[in-house]
Formats: structure tokens, C-alpha cells, sequence
């Protein structure tokens, strides 16, 4: 109905008083008949005649008629009015109380989620808000479980005894310079080593200095000379943090790495990541389903690769593998023979390159390692460079050069006639971060390189997200026809040197733009925000791009 749309079309986006301004009398066509005014007013000197009286009846009439709709409208109007009343007065009047209508079940919870996200401190600070704060906070004994070297002894034991007798406990140790780990919080920690829920280690190493770490092990028990059972542990993290008191670490400086045998019991344990140290295989590590190895490479990153293949030969049951490497410029100029590391029952693969720099031997090692490690099963795969800062300003990196560079990343990070035929989800995640040196120099990014994704080795991936500084365009060697690819979902997120043209256009020489069933832009710089294209609208993009 014509008038019911008018109205709602008249409710939205009033100012105030516009209304009440509009439908005065003196604007309504019926009420400007000056017949009318003269007759109702009794002021008229003459009878009234048959054309006169005609013609106020007609307008009394569709008078009549605007009163009925606006009385049946008022009615309707007034009934939905109490129906959304009767729906929200009950919400809003919670709401209007604050924070105190929220029970204290879903007060636990909100306290849970921001103690996470601001650290072990915020339980103590949550506490000391209200009464009613406090009580909460009390008896959600998952508030109070992260014991911190960091911690004073008063606050190491009011946690211990806050968490409950059986609450599962998260362990954080951080050995620096200066913030060594007291004997108190030893002595505390293996009192109850019997709740531990994950332990998280983080040790300062100096370079040709052995790490402090070693004592440290000893100190919680942990080291081949003791025998711990640790029934409840999940997750285990130790990090062994590079540190030169020379100045940063030069690329001929090889960095500290520790490789340590643990003997003790976890049959819980599920996730493992270590960081510059390497562990031997023991029954300790027989249930992990999670494993993170990252090692800065050095002039004997061969030795590195043989202890990963060590313990990963020895393990069947990791599905989640991620591998962390950094320092390209450290490299040798030896020929790399990395042993072949087999990982059937790996089905997410998340090899990460970091400060990753231009050049033969960089390639070199990527392209050994990724032919040497052998994952048949992966369903996932996670590709991720990180580039130097100095390499991406480099005017020599420009142009056809970047190109170059990149086709032969490409090459490298997926070897040809090494498909994986169970890969149906990949992403590309490529990125710079501006170190110190450069930050105050800040030289304009201008990197105009083109990254090629051989969809020939991708055959069977259904979804393909890219995160990139470049340009991206797809190629397929030989025939469209010989190898027919499965990608139906493409999503661009970040991708500002995304040229739609050169990108689409390279999708339809390889006949699969048709395929392509969604195709989602996220803060691309040609389109801001978020865009979710289907079929349809992709064709509508085709056209805006002038394809």
C-alpha cells in the first residue's frame, strides 16, 4: 500500500519538529477550500449553493476517508508499538542498571577473558574494585592460576592459594639479565608440579656464552638426571632468547642453540614449541599433536635440520607442525644436504621465513628444505616470508628484478613434481617489518615485483588466501587442460600493489577464472574495507576492471 510505504519512508531520517511542521492545516489541499473557512465560521453573508455544497461534500468525504486510515493506522501502529515494549522494557531495564543486572556466572566470565587478555595482574586489580568484584573474583579459582617468576613471594603465595587444591596451574618463567628466577618461586612451583598445566620457559643467551638455561633445567627438575611426572601437562614452551653485549648479532656470528634430554612422564602432553633449542626424543613426547620449531640459521644450520629430522622421526602423532626460520644473511656458502624429513601424519604445515633477504643462497635453502621435507597428508598449508626492510627499498629489487626474485621464491616454496594431493587450503602471508635503523629514516616502499602462484602444483586446493606487498598474478605450465585445478575461493587481504586487471586476467589464460565461485577483497588498497563477491557479482567486477 502506497500510503503505508510513504510512512514508513516519512519515519526514518525526521528532524525533530519537521513533522508536526508539515501537517499543520494551512498545507493540506483539502482544508485550503476558503468555502470552508466562511461557512464553518458563520461568517458567510449568502446561502449556500448546489456547486458550493457539492464540492465540500466531496472534500468532507475524502476527509472522512484520510480519518478511517489514520485511525486504522494509528490502531496497527500503536498495537506493534506495545509489542516492541512488551520485547525490549525487560532488556533495557537491565541494561539501565549496568553492571550490577549482570548475574555472577556471566560475570566469571567476562573477569576470565579480560584477566587474559591484561595478564595475571588484573585478577589482583579486579578484586580490589568492589566487594562484589571481589567475591567473584575469589571463587573463580581459574583467575589465580599463572604463577610468574616475575612475582613477589606475598603474591606468588596469594595466587598458589587463590587457584583451589586442583585447579590446573600455568608455570611462566623469564631468565634475563636482571630478573633472574628466585629460589622461593623454584622451591613453590615444584611443590606442585603435580598441576601443572603448561609450562612456558624463556631464557637470555649470549652469544659463545652457554646459556644459563642448562641450570635452570636443573633447578626445576627437569633435566635427564631426574625423573618427573608431570600427569597433567598440555603444553610446554622453551625459548632461548639471542643476545650479543656487543651490539646486534653479526650474519659470520653463529647463535647460541642448546639441545637438552629430558626425563620425566607427561602423558597429556599435546603442544611443544621450542625457540633456538632442540630436545631429544624420549616417551615424554609420545602423545604431542602440536609441534613449533624456530632456530635463527647459522653457518651449521645442517646440524639444526638433522636434530629436527631426529625427533620428528620418531614421532607419529603431530597433525599441527610449524617451522620458524631466521637470519637468511647468516647463511654459509656451503652446498646444503638436509636430510629427508617424512611426516605422514602432519595435516597443517606452517613454514615461516623471517627476515628473509634477496638472494641465491636464501632460495637455495628454501628449496632444499621444502624438497627434503615430505608431508603426503597436509590438508593446510600455511606459507609465510618475512622480508628485510633493506631488500624491499632496494632500487636493484624493482621491477623486473623483484619479479624475478619472487618467481624464483615462488619455485622454491613450492617445488615442482612435488604435489601434495590431499592440500585443498593454502595462504600466502608475505610482509616487512621496519627495524630500528630504518624507522627514522623511513624511505618510501615502492616495490613493484609481481609474485607467480603455479597453479599446476596446486591442483587439488579449493580455497587460496594471499597476504602480500606485491603483485600477484597465476600460471600454469602446459596445457590448461592437462591439470585441472579445483580453486573455487580466492581471498585478497592486504594486498595493496593488487593490480585487478593483470591478476584476473592471468586467472583466465589459466581457464579458471570461470571456476571461481567467491571471491572476497579485504583491505585491498583499491577497495577498502571488505568485499564478498559470488559468481554473479564477480562478473560485475570483470566489468569494472574493463576485462
Amino acid at each position: 500500500m502506497d500510503v503505508l510505504r510513504a510512512l514508513q519512508k516519512a519515519s526514518t531520517g525526521r528532524k525533530p519538529g519537521e513533522v508536526e511542521k508539515a501537517c499543520q492545516k494551512e498545507n493540506w489541499e483539502v482544508g485550503q477550500n476558503a468555502d470552508l473557512k466562511l461557512f464553518a465560521t458563520g461568517c458567510a453573508e449568502r446561502a449556500m449553493d448546489a456547486e458550493t455544497l457539492s464540492v465540500l461534500s466531496l472534500n468532507a468525504y475524502q476527509v472522512d476517508n484520510m480519518v478511517g486510515i489514520l485511525k486504522a493506522l494509528l490502531e496497527t501502529a500503536s498495537e506493534i508499538q506495545h509489542e516492541y515494549e512488551r520485547c525490549l522494557t525487560p532488556v533495557l531495564s537491565k541494561l539501565s542498571k549496568g553492571i550490577a543486572a549482570i548475574p555472577d556466572e556471566l560475570l566469571a566470565l567476562i573477569f576470565k577473558h579480560n584477566a587474559a587478555t591484561y595478564g595475571r595482574k588484573q585478577a589482583i586489580r579486579l578484586s580490589h574494585v568492589s566487594r562484589r568484584f571481589r567475591g567473584v573474583a575469589l571463587s573463580e579459582h581459574n583467575l589465580w592460576t599463572t604463577l610468574h617468576s616475575g612475582a613477589r613471594k606475598e603474591e606468588l603465595e596469594t595466587f598458589a592459594l587463590r587457584s583451589g587444591q586442583d585447579t590446573g596451574l600455568h608455570i611462566v618463567v623469564r631468565n634475563h639479565p636482571g630478573l633472574s628466577v628466585p629460589k622461593f618461586f623454584l622451591d613453590a612451583c615444584l611443590a606442585v608440579s603435580h598441576r601443572w598445566k603448561s609450562l612456558d620457559i624463556e631464557e637470555t643467551s649470549h652469544d659463545f656464552v652457554p646459556p644459563e638455561v642448562r641450570s635452570l633445567m636443573w633447578d626445576l627438575k627437569m633435566d635427564e638426571g631426574s625423573h618427573m611426572h608431570l600427569p597433567r601437562l598440555e603444553e610446554l614452551r622453551i625459548a632461548s632468547i639471542q643476545r650479543n653485549e656487543l651490539g646486534p648479532r653479526l650474519g659470520t656470528q653463529s647463535p647460541v642453540h642448546v639441545r637438552q634430554k629430558f626425563a620425566w612422564t607427561s602423558p597429556r602432553l599435546r603442544k611443544l614449541e621450542l625457540e633456538n633449542f632442540s630436545l631429544f626424543y624420549t616417551s615424554a613426547f609420545a602423545s604431542l599433536i602440536s609441534y613449533s620449531y624456530t632456530f635463527e640459521l647459522e653457518w651449521d644450520c645442517d646440524s639444526r635440520i638433522k636434530e629436527l629430522h631426529s625427533f620428528l622421526a620418531e614421532t607419529s602423532s603431530i597433525s599441527t607442525l610449524r617451522l620458524d626460520f631466521s637470519n637468511f644473511i647468516g647463511l654459509s656458502e656451503d652446498e646444503f644436504h638436509l636430510p629427508d624429513i617424512h611426516c605422514r601424519s602432519v595435516t597443517s604445515l606452517d613454514l615461516c621465513f623471517s627476515e628473509y633477504t634477496f638472494g641465491e643462497r636464501a632460495e637455495e635453502f628454501i628449496a632444499a628444505l621444502t624438497k627434503a621435507l615430505h608431508v603426503p597428508n597436509v590438508q593446510e598449508l600455511s606459507l609465510a616470508v618475512n622480508f628485510r626492510y633493506a631488500d624491499v627499498v632496494n632500487l636493484n629489487n624493482r621491477g623486473e628484478n623483484g619479479t624475478e626474485h619472487l618467481e624464483r621464491l615462488s619455485d622454491s616454496l613450492l617445488p615442482a613434481n612435488h604435489t601434495r594431493s590431499h592440500l585443498t587450503m593454502l595462504t600466502y602471508k608475505f610482509g616487512y617489518e621496519v627495524s630500528r635503523r630504518w624507522a627514522s629514516m623511513k624511505p618510501p616502499v615502492d616495490f613493484t615485483g609481481t609474485f607467480t602462484i603455479p597453479l599446476d602444483r596446486i591442483s587439488n586446493v579449493t580455497s587460496l588466501t594471499v597476504t602480500t606487498f606485491t603483485g600477484v598474478r597465476f600460471s600454469r605450465e602446459g596445457s590448461v587442460s592437462l591439470v585441472q585445478s579445483h580453486l573455487h575461493r580466492l581471498h585478497f587481504r592486504e594486498c595493496n600493489k593488487l593490480d585487478g586487471r593483470v591478476t584476473v586476467r592471468s586467472l583466465k589464460d589459466v581457464g579458471v577464472w570461470e571456476q571461481i565461485e567467491e571471491l572476497v577483497l579485504e583491505d585491498c588498497a583499491s577497495h577498502k574495507g571488505k568485499m564478498v563477491l559470488d559468481a554473479v557479482e564477480k562478473e560485475e567486477l570483470g566489468r569494472l576492471w574493463d576485462l
